[in-house]
Formats: C-alpha cells, sequence, structure tokens
C-alpha cells in the first residue's frame, strides 16, 4: 500500500515520509492539488492531504476526487482549522481530520484510522 502526501510544506511531507515508511508503506508525494490531480493513479492507501495551498487547495481537491468518484482514504490537514470542522472535511469524503503542528505519532494514528485499523 501507498501513502500519497500532498503539502506545499517541505517539513510536513518530510515528516509524513518518514512516519508512513516506518509503518511499511511506500510513499509519493506532491507539492499541491494541482500536481496532485495531474499524476495521481488511484491506488490502495491513504492521501494525506494538506488543505491551503497553492494552486489547487485541498477542499477543491476533495469535490473534484468526488466528481471523478474516487473513493480514496483522505486525511485533511491543516493549522487554518480545528478539531471542530473535522464535520466539514468528512462531509466533503475525507476519513479524518489532522490539525497542524501535529506529532509523528498523530500522523501514524490518522494513517491507521482511515485504514479502518484499530487506533
Amino acid at each position: 500500500m501507498t501513502v500519497t502526501i500532498v503539502d506545499d510544506c517541505d517539513t510536513i511531507r518530510q515528516i509524513c515520509n518518514v512516519v508512513a515508511r516506518r509503518m511499511d508503506f511506500r510513499t509519493e508525494c506532491f507539492v499541491d492539488g494541482q500536481e496532485f490531480l495531474d499524476n495521481y493513479t488511484p491506488k490502495a492507501g491513504v492521501v494525506l492531504l494538506g488543505i491551503t495551498m497553492p494552486r489547487k487547495n485541498g477542499i477543491e481537491v476533495l469535490i473534484e476526487l468526488r466528481e471523478l468518484g474516487w473513493n480514496l482514504n483522505v486525511v485533511a490537514m491543516s493549522a487554518g482549522y480545528g478539531k471542530k470542522d473535522t464535520p466539514y472535511f468528512l462531509d466533503l469524503g475525507a476519513k479524518s481530520f489532522l490539525p497542524k503542528p501535529f506529532r509523528p505519532a498523530e500522523v501514524a494514528t490518522e494513517i491507521n484510522r482511515a485504514l479502518g485499523r484499530a487506533v
């Protein structure tokens, strides 16, 4: 399985990449929503999706994924929203929401949650 990381912040991509690889996932990274939509091929796994990004933001990506009929395991991530906003992202099709900043252990928990594994 693959963890796909979509975020414009190098540090966030690096942290998520390290966590996913330690969990024995393959990883791929994209710097914004447009690059993701232009290059992604649906596969088993999880998409860690930043919300505030240039070109195409995470909300626009979630809407487009729904329009494409792609049922992906998406974890929305943002510093601009809080846990109280989780229902909003779930309504858009995300499996969960991870507020930034976060600890690496929280990334692992949300990956497992998105895959329906016990956390």
